[in-house]
């Protein structure tokens, strides 16, 4: 095939040019003979080389296509689909590891809402609770929580908060479950316990973001010494002979 054949897959010419390249790699067979941790770890190093690339190649807009054909391939791996290797990337990057799904429109039905363009100058989660604290005045300690006890009314209700959202979370979830139409509810009830969350580790005086991180740490090595994941039978995740458990004591 070469770049002036026409595809009957979707794509232009030049699509299916690289298409043909990508395959040469048997995408489909690798994913069979690795684990779903080690084909997602292959596609995710792929992104970041052909990201990297992009600054120094002659043809960036050539890279980048390779970034959203390894990034889509690596969220079908995530979702447990097999991989088609002539699919046409349904992806938009935002950066390595960080990957935008659009869910190609299925016919006859109403489009996808679109995801918002990135913005460079987002603030995090923390900033977000911190914005809304200081615009509604809402209390947050100067320091560790216990040694402020003026404050302990303050953090029982932000307990009562976390409950409440919890509970939200649970009677939408039941909902959904019993095939209740919920999955909005659930979303929100989400995002309101995270809100919730990070405004009772704001008042505790927590490092949030970093005690975060070192968890993450602490759950990575809790891989088997094959590197493979230990699990239950019901699929909880056990720890391996490496596993050393987080160390939150700098960040209170």
């Amino acid at each position: 095939m070469n770049e002036t054949t026409s595809t009957t897959h979707g794509g232009t010419a030049a699509d299916a040019t690289h298409y043909q390249t990508l395959a040469q790699q048997p995408i489909e067979i690798m994913q069979r003979l690795m684990t779903k941790e080690q084909f997602l770890g292959f596609c995710h190093g792929n992104v970041v080389k052909y990201a990297l690339r992009c600054g120094h190649k002659d043809d960036p807009a050539k890279e980048m296509e390779k970034v959203r054909q390894y990034a889509d391939w690596y969220v079908s791996a995530a979702r447990g689909e097999t991989i088609d290797p002539m699919k046409k990337a349904q992806v938009e990057t935002i950066g390595p590891g960080c990957y935008l799904y659009a869910a190609p429109k299925a016919h006859g039905t109403e489009k996808s809402a679109e995801a918002p363009s990135p913005d460079p100058e987002q603030k995090s989660w923390i900033d977000c609770v911190k914005e809304f604290n200081k615009a509604y005045d809402v209390p947050t300690l100067p320091g560790p929580a216990l040694r402020y006890v003026e404050y302990l009314d303050t953090l029982a209700t932000q307990a009562e908060l976390i409950n409440e959202e919890i509970n939200e979370l649970n009677v939408a979830f039941d909902d959904w479950m019993g095939g209740g139409d919920a999955k909005v509810a659930i979303l929100d009830a989400i995002c309101d316990s995270i809100y919730v969350l990070i405004g009772l580790a704001l008042k505790m005086g927590f490092n949030l973001d970093a005690a975060f991180r070192e968890v993450h740490r602490s759950n990575m090595s809790k891989l088997g010494e094959d590197g493979k994941p230990i699990k239950r039978d019901d699929g909880k995740v056990l720890k391996g002979p490496n596993f050393t458990p987080p160390n939150l004591e700098p960040y209170i």
